[in-house]
């Protein structure tokens, strides 16, 4: 008996289906073949690497638009995780690259860019054409890369301030305690204001009745105390750190 073999089309719910048993679940196309032939579907692998590379031009495609997207927003978050790669197949050693994550909170949309250099013309390229404001740790990549660019206005987060006092309070608890408490309000309103569902314009006269007279003194509060510890010490760096920043993030607090 011969097996007559009809050509189709496939449908892109069983591209959707295979792309996340492979790159969620980690099994391969070999073995979801193997599994479609249990159920009567049988497919060569060439066939299926046709497929792969059609749903690629068109993800591709689709990429660029997403990053259209991200580029026309006025305020994104954006951040660098370290990832090891394969790079050289078959040597056993991987490499070290980076995720930049952008984050458009207002949308709802992250958009994940792999590469393996943390130098500034990867947020430079990957961001061409937005204007806005943008968040970031304070690395020293995103101020280079827009120092010369007007419609961008950088800010950076209250919470990588924070994390130099978290590190300090075994080396000065007392000054550490102060910041972390006096912050940590700021944090308890916000999440009063999340609660209550309060819209930007709401949040932003929360802001500035309330959270914006903790930022005024703290900020006096590190200069009148910057002396006190050594410069090398956790609680120097702190200090350093957060005064060096601060503008940049108050900015973001108080509009």
């Amino acid at each position: 008996m011969r097996m007559v073999r009809k050509k189709g089309r496939v449908s892109n719910r069983l591209v959707a289906y295979m792309h996340v048993d492979k790159f969620v679940y980690s099994s391969p196309y070999y073995r979801q073949i193997r599994k479609m032939q249990r159920i009567g579907a049988s497919f060569a692998a060439s066939t299926v690497n046709d497929w792969e590379e059609i749903c690629y031009r068109k993800l591709k495609r689709l990429l660029k638009l997403f990053k259209k997207i991200i580029n026309q927003q006025d305020y994104l978050q954006v951040d660098e995780v370290p990832i090891d790669f394969v790079n050289d197949v078959g040597k056993g050693k991987c490499s070290s690259g980076y995720f930049w994550v952008v984050n458009a909170p207002s949308q709802k949309l992250v958009l994940f860019e792999f590469n393996p250099s943390r130098a500034s013309t990867v947020p430079k390229e990957l961001l061409i054409d937005f204007k806005g404001k943008l968040q970031c740790d304070g690395f020293s990549s995103y101020k280079s890369a827009f120092k010369d660019n007007k419609d961008v206005k950088l800010l950076t987060c209250l919470a990588h301030i924070r994390r130099g006092f978290i590190k300090a309070k075994k080396n000065n608890m007392v000054l550490a305690r102060y910041f972390l408490n006096e912050t940590r309000i700021i944090y308890d309103i916000e999440a009063y204001c999340t609660y209550k569902g309060l819209n930007d314009l709401e949040r932003a006269a929360i802001r500035k009745k309330h959270i914006k007279p903790i930022f005024d003194q703290v900020n006096e509060w590190l200069l009148q105390n910057r002396s006190g510890p050594t410069p090398d010490s956790p609680a120097g760096k702190a200090f350093t750190f957060g005064l060096n920043h601060w503008s940049l993030m108050y900015h973001y607090w108080t509009g």
